[in-house]
């Protein structure tokens, strides 16, 4: 009896450490499928950016490198960017458009070119151009393009409008860039795609974006990677 009674504490407190252990284990079961759920939901939201990047990166490729496009980053002033962004921190940059890429109306052109050319400067808060001269401001700076002529070089700055070429077949498009101080060249580049499909198509906002961020940065400083897309 007395061993009975003296007994009953030990079974009783193993009793109570076995149902302890087992709400511990039954909470612990519970914290675990929640948090792991919750695990693979944090490493998801980490890799789905990424696998995003990827997609988009690919896309472009597939964009760029299937038809041929090519840019080729010219002559560029240290001090190119500068000009460009005090003016844009005033108000839209000018853009001459010379030549046409394609048989539509100026207004839907210009209207591609001014939003391909805003959506390349990646790197600044609020780029602006425009095509129209009573909306621009910056003076004598601006942005010549000539359309379907060639590469036009260093006397680009003083040409005319009607220096630029017509529409050529398939949609193919050569480009001469430039970004001038009245007549003095501040920067050069060219690009070309050997056929679109139109003022929509991916391919022509590619060539006009990459032709904006050569103006405006030497080739080290270039934020895009050669090689991937319609870089050299």
């Amino acid at each position: 009896m007395l061993a009975y009674i003296g007994a009953l504490p030990l079974s009783l407190l193993k009793y109570h450490a076995t149902s302890e252990w087992r709400a511990y284990r039954a909470r612990r079961g519970e914290r675990m499928s929640f948090s792991r759920p919750m695990r693979q939901l944090r490493i998801a939201l980490r890799i789905v950016p990424r696998l995003a990047v990827l997609v988009v990166g690919l896309n472009i490729c597939m964009a760029g490198c299937s038809n041929g496009s090519r840019v080729t980053p010219g002559y560029v002033n240290p001090g190119a960017w500068e000009f460009a962004r005090g003016v844009m921190a005033k108000g839209p940059l000018l853009v001459r458009v010379a030549g046409t890429p394609y048989a539509a109306p100026r207004q839907v052109i210009d209207a591609r070119i001014e939003h391909s050319m805003q959506q390349a400067l990646t790197w600044y808060a609020n780029p602006r151009f425009s095509t129209d001269p009573a909306s621009a401001v910056g003076g004598s700076f601006f942005v010549s393009l000539i359309f379907n002529t060639g590469y036009v070089g260093a006397s680009q700055c003083a040409l005319q409008s009607d220096a630029g070429g017509t529409p050529q077949s398939q949609g193919a498009i050569q480009l001469s860039a430039a970004f001038c101080d009245g007549e003095e060249l501040l920067a050069t580049a060219a690009g070309s795609l050997p056929q679109s499909t139109g003022v929509d198509d991916p391919a022509f906002a590619l060539l006009l974006g990459e032709v904006t961020r050569s103006l405006f940065l030497s080739p080290p400083l270039h934020p895009w990677p050669r090689g991937i897309g319609i870089g050299l």
